[in-house]
């Protein structure tokens, strides 16, 4: 097994010429298992290793830790589901009232969070394609049928935002 430091120096050494080995197949010693715990090495040029290979190894192992400690986390105190990150928590949409200040604060989370200062600013919002008449991601005849109109979306809009504002 390689020690950090070693995949360290690897990462760090990683535009040298010289070569590096890496175990490519394990063997065996038990008679009646041919091949086990025998180890081939091979010498490959670490140079030939991307910067995106080592950062899909490095986060493939990372979650192969993370993977090990939840499970075994869980068997030990019986229990299941997430360990490290809550399940992101899903409220069904029963009725249009609702729905309607469901897609205002969608549209308001890049104002809230102050990435911009108006809906029409930021560059990932449908807002604006579908003032425009363009969004294709979404049923367009749908959203504006049920706000009522193009005008009754945008006044539905103003008023969470000075809502909004109200509170903060």
């Amino acid at each position: 097994m390689c020690k950090s430091s070693e995949i360290a120096n690897l990462i760090r050494n990683k535009n040298k010429t010289s070569s590096i080995f890496s175990i490519s197949s394990i063997s065996s010693n038990f008679p009646k298992v041919p091949h086990f715990g025998k180890v081939e090495i091979e010498k490959i040029d670490k140079t030939k290793i991307s910067n995106k290979q080592i950062e899909l190894f490095l986060s493939k192992q990372f979650a192969n830790l993370f993977s090990c400690c939840a499970q075994s986390f869980n068997k030990k105190y019986k229990r299941t589901g997430s360990l490290f990150i809550k399940n992101f928590k899903r409220e069904p949409i029963l009725d249009k009232e609702y729905f309607m200040q469901a897609v205002a604060f969608i549209h308001r989370n890049p104002i809230h969070h102050h990435f911009r200062n108006n809906f029409e600013d930021w560059e990932h919002s449908s807002f604006t394609e579908i003032l425009d008449g363009i969004c294709d991601i979404i049923e367009l005849d749908k959203l504006i049928k049920t706000f009522g109109g193009m005008e009754i979306f945008i006044e539905k809009h103003q008023k969470s935002l000075a809502i909004f504002e109200d509170l903060v």
